[in-house]
């Protein structure tokens, strides 16, 4: 996600006003219902791709044991890391780690925009209580 993308999402979806704020109520249930299902797919996304730059990492390591003629675990472990699948692999998997913690970051923030909606219904509720007291 573009850096422009996150502050017209923050602008749109985060974002509490006077004049969204029974949007905001309406809606939030099903928007963090949104954001937690791409993050539970996100985790694991990222799990997967863990698991295969594990797998090929263990595989080019018997490649590399294979092919070279000094072989001590410095090498292969430089072998292996130099190689432009690993490169691939785990340049997948720092993209994937990315996605994951941004949408995790938004699903923070959407719990954090539940309870200011509860505090501001409270805080609304207790004028009105207190208005009502007052004028009586």
């Amino acid at each position: 996600m573009k850096i422009n993308e996150l502050h017209q999402l923050i602008e749109n979806e985060l974002r509490i006003t006077e004049e969204n704020l029974d949007k905001c109520m309406l809606e939030q249930g099903a928007l963090f219902a949104n954001y937690a299902v791409r993050l539970a797919t996100l985790r694991a996304e990222y799990d997967r791709k863990k698991a295969e730059l594990q797998t090929l990492e263990a595989t080019l390591g018997k490649e590399y044991r294979e092919k070279l003629t000094k072989v001590t675990e410095k090498a292969v472990e430089e072998a292996v890391t130099s190689d432009e699948r690993w490169k691939q692999a785990n340049e997948e998997l720092i993209n994937a780690k990315e996605d994951m913690l941004i949408i995790e970051a938004i699903v923070d923030a959407l719990i954090q925009k539940k309870e200011m909606l509860v505090a501001y219904t409270n805080l609304m509720k207790t004028r009105s209580f207190q208005g009502e007291r007052n004028g009586s």
